[in-house]
């Protein structure tokens, strides 16, 4: 099998495993009922799908994350391992969800304020930085915990990951410790200001509702525009310098509160202490953690797999976060349909530590991959022939850039497969046409679009 054979079917299998993290995303269920809903749907794609069906097992997750004031689940993440090789693992992250307002502003469009990149001091003295969207996915995924597995479903690791209960709550209690008196002041009161804007994206739920893609636009062009948003922005950017000083800006922590953020997060394993348990279950072997991602997935799947190498080795400042001292597993990326995550020092220490092992894979003709550069987010309007964009689009391309203007977006990874697309005529409107083309395309362009109906399923719809 050649290298560009075994790139392709690796990028069709996990993109399978993308599509999977998707399910369910517009249910208003309790988070009980969808989380076992969410569990049942991931655990019958893996048995059932053609492409992956039998070749991977569930063994942490799926856990979400719901946002105080969200009817629906904001992030997703789950992880399987290999049925052929059991110490190759994928680590699966659900992109945006688009019934979500707290998920479209604060997980996708807070590009106007940057945060140190603190899991590596050499990259952080050099100015790497990542959008607060990034951070705020990221630090949710970081404090994410899924209940132990059944005895026995996993064999000896899950005996390992029980006994890592003790150290995932010393890893949460050090991620949510209290902020110096005069800091926790400042964010309080900014805190405050931001429920009135959360209220005010009920207007994008709603369009979504009614299925008016010009609403939803105008929507979110209202919010940008108001002077609530411009201040609430510059007062986080304050905020972040602030706490940056002493601690490591949490925008989870910042936008919930500490005390709310723990009551409501489930009991049980983070991402970490999952991994401590699967380098110690290998005695000695060689792991393999591959991160994937659609969407704002992509984009989250290479930053978390660069906090995963920089937690790894002796000496890592964190101890509460050092699951590989020896060094034992290689991380891997492999992300879809991402915007960037950070700035250029930050894309230059991904590439010098994952370089080799990011793969990107970004379709063209797709609207997603041409954030947060302001030169290619500009060109949004452009992007097709035959699916002239509204003014509203072009306003709020516009704003946004403005927004991304001088904070040096650039994308990360060393190896970006462009995949051969081309406009669909069915799709002369352009939000339909962006739509087919940020998911439908991807599945065509791996033979998944017509052959699998069952995937596109669970791929559809997305944003």
């Amino acid at each position: 099998m050649t290298e560009t054979v075994r790139r392709f079917d690796e990028a069709r299998r996990l993109l399978v495993l993308s599509a999977l993290s998707y399910r369910s995303f517009s249910s208003g269920l309790t988070p009980r009922l969808q989380s076992e809903r969410l569990h049942g749907a991931i655990e019958r794609g893996l048995g059932n799908l053609a492409v992956i069906a039998g070749t991977w097992e569930l063994v942490w997750g799926p856990i979400a994350y719901r946002a105080p004031l969200s009817l629906v689940d904001d992030s997703v993440m789950f992880v399987v391992r290999s049925t052929a090789d059991p110490h190759d693992y994928a680590i699966v992250v659900r992109g945006t969800n688009p019934m979500s307002p707290f998920d479209w502003l604060f997980g996708d469009f807070w590009v106007g304020v940057q945060a140190p990149w603190t899991a590596n001091a050499a990259a952080q003295a050099l100015g790497a930085t990542t959008s607060f969207s990034t951070l705020l996915g990221l630090n949710l995924l970081q404090v994410m915990q899924a209940p132990p597995p059944p005895s026995g479903l996993v064999g000896t690791l899950a005996n390992l990951v029980i006994g890592r209960i003790n150290e995932a709550n010393d890893q949460l209690r050090a991620w949510l410790r209290p902020l110096a008196a005069d800091v926790a002041g400042q964010i309080t009161a900014l805190r405050g200001e931001l429920l009135p804007l959360v209220a005010q994206l009920d207007a994008v739920r709603r369009s979504y509702a009614i299925d008016d893609p010009t609403a939803r636009v105008r929507a979110l062009l209202d919010t940008w525009r108001s002077p609530l948003r411009r201040r609430v922005l510059r007062g986080l950017g304050d905020a972040v310098a602030v706490v940056s000083h002493r601690h490591s800006f949490n925008a989870l922590r910042f936008l919930t509160g500490g005390e709310q953020l723990r009551q409501s997060l489930v009991p049980g394993v983070t991402l970490i202490a999952f991994l401590q348990a699967a380098v110690a279950a290998a005695d000695g072997a060689r792991v393999r953690v591959t991160v994937t991602g659609h969407s704002k997935g992509g984009a989250l799947a290479p930053t978390l797999a660069l906090w995963l190498a920089d937690s790894q080795g002796a000496g890592v400042s964190d101890e509460t976060v050092a699951w590989d001292p020896n060094r034992q597993a290689t991380v891997r990326s492999v992300a879809f349909a991402g915007p960037t995550a950070g700035n250029a020092a930050f894309a230059r220490h991904s590439d010098a530590v994952i370089g080799a092992e990011c793969h990107r894979v970004v379709n063209p003709l797709d609207v997603v991959p041409q954030a947060w550069e302001p030169a290619t987010l500009r060109s949004i309007p452009m992007l097709y022939r035959g699916a002239v964009p509204t003014r509203l689009v072009d306003d709020l391309v516009a704003e946004i850039a403005l927004d991304a203007d001088g904070f040096g977006y650039t994308h990360v990874g060393s190896h970006v497969s462009r995949l051969a697309t081309h406009e669909d005529p069915l799709h002369g409107d352009f939000f339909a046409q962006a739509g087919h083309q940020h998911m439908t395309a991807y599945l065509e362009a791996f033979d998944l679009g017509s052959a699998f109906a069952d995937v596109v399923s669970y791929f559809s719809p997305l944003a």
